[in-house]
């Protein structure tokens, strides 16, 4: 039968609880946890800058610890390895992801938007969805879009997901950061760390989608999946998600 349900594993040196299905490693815990949507998850969020990934834990009531991980998000961070501006003033001689020990929403200010105005050094205007407060000028949020439109992306912007590409925020695909919005609560203590690139977290570093062709986010349930589908065939971009969260073309 192989493994099945709950297992404490180490991975790096780290011990872990992981949930098997068939002997397959389940890496999207959302349903098994029951997790509840805008209300009193125990989370935490660690950022590994160096590898450009979000890991959220839950805690574990047995260990006392955080060491459940639910799920990873590949991201893009800052450009920026370092800064002379702070971690609050961000501006445009700063594209950095601070380093240090923040929460979610509540540093100066209970933030959340689904969809949110952004100025861009350039003097124009972007839009990002599904922002969630960190620090000072900083976010999670999906990449920026040109337009109030599910289809103004920039498919240049979306390939760079899984490296430094930001202004500063976290970047990530509209599934992603609409999760974190949802289910990180206003408080969630989030941890940006240097990190390590060869170590990116218990699930490893989640598969991108890379898209041509196209002006809108594979992972976006407000787009068709019809849609999507006709695009995968064509080719205009290596996977997708349904409306249902179900991955195709991509792990």
């Amino acid at each position: 039968m192989g493994k099945q349900g709950w297992v404490y594993e180490k991975v790096n040196g780290k011990k872990y609880k992981f949930y098997y299905k068939n002997n397959e490693k389940v890496t999207d815990l959302t349903n098994i946890l029951k997790l509840k949507k805008n209300g009193s998850n125990k989370m935490y969020i660690e950022v590994n800058r160096a590898a450009a990934v979000v890991t959220f834990y839950l805690y574990d009531s047995e260990t006392k610890k955080y060491d459940i991980p639910i799920k990873s998000a590949t991201v893009s961070v800052g450009r920026d390895v370092s800064t002379v501006a702070g971690a609050g003033a961000l501006n445009i001689y700063s594209s950095f992801t601070p380093i240090g020990n923040y929460s979610v929403c509540s540093n100066g200010a209970a933030v959340r938007y689904s969809l949110k105005p952004m100025h861009e050094p350039d003097g124009s205007t972007v839009y990002a969805r599904w922002c969630t407060h960190i620090v000072g000028n900083v976010y999670f949020h999906a990449i920026a879009v040109h337009a109030q439109s599910h289809y103004a992306l920039s498919s240049s912007s979306y390939n760079k997901l899984g490296g430094p590409a930001s202004a500063g925020c976290i970047r990530m695909t509209v599934a992603d950061a609409k999760w974190l919005y949802t289910y990180a609560p206003t408080g969630t203590k989030v941890s940006i760390l240097k990190g390590n690139k060869a170590k990116p977290g218990p699930y490893g570093k989640p598969a991108t989608i890379k898209i041509s062709g196209i002006n809108y986010d594979p992972t976006d349930p407000d787009v068709p999946d019809s849609r999507k589908k006709k695009d995968y065939k064509a080719k205009k971009m290596t996977g997708y998600m349904k409306k249902n969260g179900t991955k195709v073309g991509y792990k």
